[in-house]
């Protein structure tokens, strides 16, 4: 009898019709997060989803919240080069180079934003349950979050940490293009930015949610 179910549960995974498609999803969420030395915190945000096919997706997520926030970390990386390149420009007025290699100068720059800007938090699979239901695993390994607290001791003060995550998702469609889901995830501090060198107190931490969802548009039918 069990050996019948997971055949027939195969079939329905393998063979059930996509709700995904390539191109975009945008989600809102309400989250809930614990770390170690941290009161459970209330967050709310959105994530934007970019699928490279119907069962995989690269994941950009920003969220805020009481002594907390969350973002990916190519955002601080693009704010680095944009104002490496006021500098540079702030230079280049004072030395009045040639204003073709000032031009191939704030070109590379301006890729080099955009660039940093793409690059995802982490990545999704998404693998039919059903029809309508998906599985959702993610990990998210390139993120930063900031941690705060209510009362700072001596010396104390608000900082960022490079953090990751993964989880598990469950994601039902309601509609044809808007769906729910629900979520849990480990997450994880593993440096704490900044000059001054403290250790790192919000090492280990999880959290659990949902999110309300819909497809934006397909890259192609």
């Amino acid at each position: 009898m069990r050996n019948a179910f997971g055949l027939i549960l195969l079939f329905v995974t393998l063979f059930a019709q996509s709700q995904f498609s390539r191109g975009f999803s945008l989600r809102g969420k309400a989250e809930s997060v614990t770390f170690n030395e941290l009161s459970p915190s209330m967050i709310y945000g959105v994530e934007v989803n970019f699928f490279l096919s119907e069962k995989f997706s690269l994941d950009y997520g920003v969220s805020l919240g009481r002594n907390y926030a969350h973002m990916p970390l190519s955002f601080p990386i693009a704010r680095v080069i944009a104002a490496i390149q006021n500098r540079e420009d702030e230079v280049d007025l004072e030395n009045e180079q040639d204003e073709t290699e000032v031009d191939t100068s704030e070109s590379s720059m301006r890729f080099g934003f955009l660039f940093a800007l793409l690059i995802p938090e982490g990545f999704s699979g998404h693998f039919n349950l059903g029809k309508r239901t998906y599985f959702s695993p993610s990990i998210k390994p390139l993120s930063i979050d900031f941690i705060g607290k209510d009362k700072y001791e001596d010396g104390e003060s608000q900082a960022w940490y490079l953090a990751n995550d993964c989880g598990i998702e469950i994601e039902h469609f309601v509609g044809k293009k808007c769906f729910i889901s629900v979520f849990g995830k480990f997450r994880n501090t593993f440096i704490k930015t900044g000059v001054n060198l403290r250790k790192n107190e919000f090492r280990h931490g999880y959290s659990f949610g949902f999110k309300l969802g819909s497809k934006l548009r397909r890259l192609r039918d």
